[in-house]
């Protein structure tokens, strides 16, 4: 089952393809996860990345810096946030990314979008839009749950028929919401012909941020919860639900929540983050770099591939990013990807 339509599939394959192949083969970085603003409107419990103090910059500053990245390689841009539909110039961002010739992808929580604004975005011509949705039930901790979203995806589901973006649905997992994450993909898969994936809470590996210790996985019983929800998940995979991540990212998750696995992290080789503000970031968890896409070069990681091996050490012991392996399993494995296998 093929998750993008014959046309995007297309559009994909011509932009992201060749660039891809040259990450995998030279170690040069051919997706940015681009963090357009720090703000957000929600406050979820398990969020490292909002800072409501940041200030934007410029429409023409990112045009600047989506060219510069252009340059270097770059064929796929994620755009976040904070909450990336709070920028009243996303739409003209949108475009001007689609228009480069850059497989354009954004992650939103849903909350901002009405019907004029759904419109105006998918004039854009955007490829894929990620919509998170974390439980079918009220849930307090990130207030982006089915309840409250159930009008955004009718509506995405309208636009998406008639302009012909690609649409799924991100649920993080994490100890608060483990108990409904199965009737959360039933209930999506049911209702709406819309795939999901499913993302492991991280810990912050910035020292001074004090994470909510009641979201994680910490005792033996709810490690335990969490690998029999996870063989459910697969269970619903086997048996047809429309769940893109990979059986071995399941599996894979199991041991990492046991400590029982080192995963590689391809940040650096395959992809790389943007702040807000144009400074380049291994990832969005990391400080960033004090240097800007402008002053980087396309060997800018490779060349320091020894230290941020070394780093990755560390931060894979905490993190377990669905980005980042996602990113990976596209690049790896780019046709089985396209075609929903």
């Amino acid at each position: 089952m093929a998750y993008l339509s014959f046309k995007k599939t297309l559009r994909a394959m011509k932009c992201c393809l060749p660039a891809a192949a040259k990450s995998k083969l030279f170690h040069t970085p051919s997706w940015v996860h681009f963090y357009l603003t720090r703000r957000c409107n929600l406050s979820c419990k398990y969020c490292h990345v909002k800072d409501n103090t940041k200030k934007d910059i410029s429409t023409d500053e990112v045009k600047k810096i989506i060219d510069r990245l252009y340059y270097l390689g770059i064929r796929t841009i994620a755009f976040f946030g904070g909450e990336p539909t709070l920028r009243k110039d996303f739409c003209e961002i949108l475009n001007y990314s689609v228009k480069k010739g850059i497989f354009t992808y954004f992650t939103t929580n849903g909350t901002l979008l009405n019907e004029e604004y759904i419109k105006n975005i998918a004039e854009t011509g955007v490829d894929f839009i990620e919509l998170s949705v974390d439980s079918i039930n009220v849930f307090e901790d990130s207030r982006k749950d089915y309840t409250r979203n159930k009008g955004v995806i009718d509506l995405l589901l309208k636009y998406k028929k008639l302009y012909d973006f690609a649409l799924k649905t991100h649920i993080v997992l994490t100890n608060k919401n483990v108990d409904s994450v199965v009737e959360t993909i039933k209930s999506i898969n049911n209702r709406y012909d819309i795939p999901l994936t499913v993302g492991y809470i991280c810990r912050s590996v910035d020292k001074d941020f004090k994470d909510d210790e009641s979201l994680f996985f910490n005792s033996k019983k709810s490690k335990e919860k969490l690998s029999k929800v996870i063989d459910e998940i697969i269970e619903l995979k086997r048996k047809g639900a429309k769940i893109i991540s990979p059986y071995s990212y399941f599996e894979s998750m199991k041991k990492f929540a046991f400590n029982e696995h080192s995963w590689a992290c391809m940040a650096g080789k395959y992809s790389f983050s943007v702040d807000y503000n144009g400074l380049v970031q291994l990832c969005s968890a990391m400080k960033p770099y004090a240097v800007s896409v402008f002053e980087m070069d396309k060997d800018f990681f490779k060349n320091r591939w020894d230290e941020i091996e070394m780093t990755k050490k560390e931060c894979t012991k905490v993190c377990f990013s669905t980005c980042h392996n996602t990113t990976a399993q596209i690049i790896d494995n780019p046709i089985k990807y396209l075609f929903g296998k």
